[in-house]
C-alpha cells in the first residue's frame, strides 16, 4: 500500500482559496453560525470551521473562541436584547460553559464590539451599528478616539453617547469616563468652557448637575425638545438614590443649575409646571453660542400642514356620521376648545381631546381631519406611524417619545392649538402581543406602551385614522374620546361625491352611478381622475355613461354583477332602474 500524503495548506495557500471563494467576514461568521447549531462548541465542530475561524481570527485579531461568539452575537444583532442562555440554546450547550467563557466576553466589551446591559439583575448583550457596519465592509472595527470637533458634531456625540447609557449599553463608570474624555477633548469650545466656567466639570469628571445639564442640553441641541423631564435620570445615573435627590433638589427649585439661572420650571397656560424644565435664554447665550441656530425658535416640525394650505372641499357622510363630524367641527372651534378645556381643568380632569376615525378604506378619514383643520384654523402635524418605527434597537421608541415632547412644545408655543395626526396607525391600535418573544413583537408592544401614556397626559388635540373596523386594542379604545366610524357613502352621499367629481354628467346617469356601484369616496375619485385624464387627452365626447361604466368597471377587483329593479328616492332624483 502506497505511503498516505496529507498535505497540509500554508497561509498563502490559504489565502489563494479564501481570495477564490470570496470569503468575507459576513460570509465566514455566516458559515461558523450554521456549522455551530447543535454543535455544543466541540472539537469535531472547530475542525469543520476551522476555515471560517482562522480567516475571522486573523481580520479582528481575535482567538478562536471569541471568533464564535462574535459571529453569534452578529447573528443576533437585530434584537435588542441577546441572552447567553440564548447562544447556549442554539449551541445546545450548559450554560456552565457560557460562563466559563466570561473572559472571552469580557475582551469584547473591553474592546467595544459588544455592549453589556444590566437592568433589573438581567445581563444581556447587544452589538452596534458601527460594529456591524465595519463587518459589513469587510473591516475590523476600530473605537473612535476622542477628536477635535465642531460644536455641532460634539452634540451629535454626546447626544449618541446619552442614548448608549440611558438603554444601558454603557456601564455608568465607563459612560463618564467617555464622556468626561469627549468633553474634555473638545474643551477649546464655548460650551465646554462655560461647563467648567460653572464647576460642572471639576476633578477629571463630570459631576451630577453637570451631567443633567449637558443631557438636557443635547435634547434640546439634537431632538428640538423644550420641554425637558426627569424620566430617564433613573437610568442615567449610577442608582436610584442619586436620581430621586436630584429630582427632589430639581422640583424643589435647589439645584445649583436653578440658582445659577440655567435651568427653570415650564410655564404651561400661566401655570408653573414643576415637573418639566427648560434651559434659560441666559443657558442658551452663554452655552449655545457656536451654533447656528434660533435660539427664540419654537419647535419645527417637517410634517406640519398649515391650515391655510389645505384645499377646501365639501364631504359627503351619511347621517350619523355628519353628525357626529359637525358636533367635533363645533367643538374644535377656537372659542368652544379654550372654554372647554378650562372648565375641564378647574374640575381635574384631563384636557386632551383624542380621536379615533375608523372605518373601510376610501371613506374619507384623513381628509374629513384636513377639513376639521381649515374650518377650525389649526395647523396639522401628520405623521405615518411606520415612519417613526427603525430597525436600531431603541430608535422607534425614542423617535415616539420625541415627536410628542415636540407636539407638547408646539402645542405651549402656539396660538392655536394644532392637530396632531397618526394616518393609517393600523399597527399602532390593534390588539397588542401577549408574551411577545420576538424582537419586532416587544418593540410594537414597547412603542403602544408609550403612545398609551402620551395619550394619558396629552394637552392637545390627538386623531388616528385606521381601517380597523374590529380587533381594536381595549386600552386604546379607553383612551379615545371621540370616536367615528365611516362607513361606505350611502346612495345619497354617493350621489353628492359622483355630482361633486364629475360635475359634466346629467343628474340621471349620477342616479344610476350611485345605485349600481357600491364605491367608497375614494373609489368614486378614482374613477373621476381617470375621467379627467381622458378629457384632457381626448375632449367630452368620450364622457358618456356607457364610458364612466366603464372606468367604473375598471375599478372593481372582483366584479359580481348586480341587476337592480326599483327607484331611487332618497337622493332627491328618481329614476326607474334595470
Amino acid at each position: 500500500m502506497g505511503e498516505l500524503k496529507v498535505k497540509t495548506e500554508t497561509g498563502e495557500q490559504t489565502e489563494k482559496t479564501e481570495k477564490k471563494e470570496k470569503l468575507t467576514l459576513m460570509t465566514a461568521m455566516d458559515n461558523i453560525v450554521e456549522l455551530s447549531e447543535g454543535s455544543n462548541l466541540s472539537d469535531e465542530f472547530y475542525e469543520k470551521a476551522k476555515r471560517y475561524i482562522s480567516y475571522v481570527c486573523r481580520k479582528l485579531s481575535v482567538n478562536k473562541v471569541q471568533a464564535v461568539l462574535l459571529s453569534l452575537f452578529v447573528d443576533n444583532c437585530w434584537d435588542r436584547d441577546v441572552e447567553l442562555r440564548t447562544l447556549a440554546e442554539y449551541l445546545k450547550c450548559r450554560m456552565v460553559r457560557m460562563i466559563n467563557y466570561s473572559t472571552e466576553i469580557d475582551e469584547l466589551l473591553k474592546r467595544k464590539m459588544i455592549r453589556i446591559k444590566n437592568r433589573r439583575g438581567e445581563t444581556t448583550y447587544a452589538m452596534g451599528p458601527d460594529v456591524i457596519d465595519a463587518f459589513k465592509h469587510n473591516e475590523a472595527f476600530v473605537p473612535a478616539e476622542p477628536k477635535l470637533l465642531t460644536c455641532d458634531e460634539l452634540f451629535c456625540e454626546i447626544y449618541s453617547l446619552f442614548e448608549s447609557r440611558v438603554y444601558d449599553y454603557l456601564q455608568y463608570e465607563e459612560f463618564i469616563s467617555e464622556l468626561f474624555s469627549l468633553l474634555e477633548t473638545n474643551r477649546n469650545l464655548e460650551f465646554v468652557k462655560q461647563l467648567r466656567t460653572y464647576k460642572l466639570i471639576c476633578d477629571h469628571t463630570v459631576n451630577d448637575e453637570g451631567i443633567i445639564f449637558v443631557f438636557w442640553a443635547s435634547r434640546l441641541v439634537c431632538d428640538n425638545d423644550y420641554n425637558l423631564d426627569t424620566q430617564s435620570f433613573r437610568d442615567l445615573f449610577k442608582n436610584r438614590a442619586i436620581a430621586n435627590k436630584l429630582k427632589g433638589k430639581l422640583s424643589r427649585g435647589e439645584s445649583m443649575l436653578q440658582k445659577n439661572g440655567l435651568i427653570q420650571f415650564c410655564n404651561e397656560d400661566g401655570l408653573v409646571n414643576h415637573e418639566k424644565y427648560n434651559l434659560t435664554v441666559k443657558a442658551k447665550q452663554e452655552f449655545l453660542s457656536e451654533l447656528n441656530m434660533n435660539l427664540n425658535a419654537t419647535t419645527r416640525f417637517k410634517e406640519l400642514i398649515k391650515h391655510e394650505d389645505i384645499t377646501e372641499c365639501k364631504m359627503y357622510y351619511n347621517k350619523r356620521e355628519s353628525r357626529q363630524v359637525e358636533q367635533l367641527k363645533e367643538l374644535l372651534t377656537e372659542e368652544r376648545y379654550t372654554k372647554v378645556c378650562s372648565e375641564l381643568k378647574r374640575v381635574g380632569m384631563r384636557s386632551g381631546f383624542t380621536c379615533l376615525f375608523y372605518g373601510a378604506p376610501g371613506t374619507g378619514k384623513t381628509e374629513t381631519v384636513m377639513q376639521l383643520a381649515k374650518a377650525t384654523h389649526r395647523d396639522v402635524i401628520q405623521v405615518n406611524y411606520a415612519e417613526l418605527k427603525s430597525c436600531w434597537v431603541g430608535e422607534s421608541e425614542k423617535n415616539v417619545k420625541n415627536l410628542f415632547d415636540r407636539y407638547s412644545a408646539l402645542v405651549n408655543s402656539s396660538d392655536v392649538t394644532p392637530i396632531l395626526l397618526f394616518n393609517e396607525a393600523d399597527a399602532l391600535i390593534g390588539i397588542r402581543q401577549k408574551g411577545a418573544d420576538r424582537a419586532v413583537e416587544k418593540m410594537e408592544n414597547s412603542i403602544q406602551n408609550i403612545i398609551l401614556q402620551e395619550l394619558e397626559q396629552l394637552e392637545g388635540i390627538f386623531i388616528a385614522t385606521t381601517n380597523l373596523t374590529e380587533n381594536l386594542d381595549k386600552a386604546f379604545e379607553r383612551r379615545f374620546l371621540y370616536k367615528i366610524e365611516f362607513e361606505k357613502p350611502s346612495i345619497v352621499a354617493r350621489c353628492g361625491i359622483w355630482k361633486s367629481m364629475i360635475p359634466i354628467i346629467s343628474d340621471e346617469d349620477i342616479c344610476y352611478l350611485a345605485y349600481h356601484y357600491d364605491f367608497s369616496g375614494g373609489q368614486i375619485e378614482n374613477v373621476a381622475r381617470k375621467q379627467a385624464i381622458d378629457l384632457i387627452l381626448y375632449g367630452k365626447e368620450k364622457m358618456s355613461l356607457e364610458y364612466i361604466k366603464e372606468k367604473c368597471d375598471e375599478e372593481l377587483i372582483h366584479k359580481n354583477p348586480m341587476p337592480r329593479v326599483g327607484f331611487i328616492s332618497d337622493a332627491g332624483i328618481s329614476r326607474k332602474t334595470s
